[in-house]
């Protein structure tokens, strides 16, 4: 089972979680987006196991345990790669623990609530050593929302040291930013998934580069993001784009 993922996909979240506002101006195409990217990478790379969550059953609860389920899984020394790949809204939270030099923590908009970048980071440090992620998120604030921030003075929590796994993350934007989305997806996925479909011999590094350089000269204001943590992240840089080796 070489690759396994997990995509999850909302056009609206429960206004009951934040405060009347349903969420469904702007992600109009979240779902196709997960439909895309199944069929344009997810199948082009073989993926052996997939746990999509779409719209209601993107709970918090939902997404927690399917990633300590991959978690678990990735124990199994065939499986070399995890993709994560989450297409909804985004935002910015205070952050309560010190550990971001920009004062917010970023999150994930799921159905039932946000989760916070520390949150998805504590659940990523249970991955085991040398394992490998890629992570692709075309959301706002999408430049950091999978990890806690560098080491703080008297912060003893979520430091990078506690990553075991390799992680690289591919964002639609900065944390500061918006990530623009139409009717037929987002601005971010439609690019980099008509890249990847044309040009097989990219390393991910040069995928998410003609990614960014097609959003921009396309005229859209978002800046997508390429970030990375863990012992290694750099040697998935020169992979094969979405591949275990």
């Amino acid at each position: 089972m070489s690759i396994q993922a997990m995509s999850y996909g909302l056009t609206h979240v429960d206004p009951a979680h934040y405060n009347g506002w349903d969420g469904r101006d702007g992600c109009w195409g979240c779902v196709k987006d997960v439909e895309r990217f199944t069929a344009v990478v997810l199948e082009a790379v073989q993926c052996g196991h997939h746990i999509r969550l779409l719209e209601e059953q993107a709970t918090k609860r939902a997404y927690k345990d399917s990633l300590f389920a991959l978690a678990a899984r990735a124990t199994d020394p065939t499986a070399r790669l995890t993709i994560l790949y989450g297409s909804g809204h985004g935002s910015n939270t205070p952050d309560l623990n010190g550990d971001e030099r920009d004062g917010f923590d970023e999150t994930k908009c799921l159905f039932d609530g946000e989760i916070i970048d520390d949150a998805i980071w504590s659940i990523l440090a249970t991955f085991p050593p040398d394992h490998d992620i890629i992570m692709v998120s075309d959301t706002c604030a999408s430049g950091t929302p999978f990890r806690a921030g560098p080491p703080r003075p008297n912060n003893t929590l979520n430091q990078a040291e506690d990553m075991k796994a390799n992680i690289i993350h591919m964002g639609g934007c900065h944390d500061a930013g918006s990530s623009e989305g139409e009717r037929d997806g987002g601005v971010f996925t439609k690019a980099l998934c008509g890249i990847f479909a044309n040009t097989s011999h990219l390393s991910n590094v040069e995928l998410f580069a003609a990614t960014y350089r097609t959003v921009r000269a396309a005229g859209y204001t978002q800046r997508p993001s390429f970030s990375g943590a863990g012992p290694n992240p750099w040697k998935l840089w020169m992979k094969g784009a979405f591949k275990d080796e």
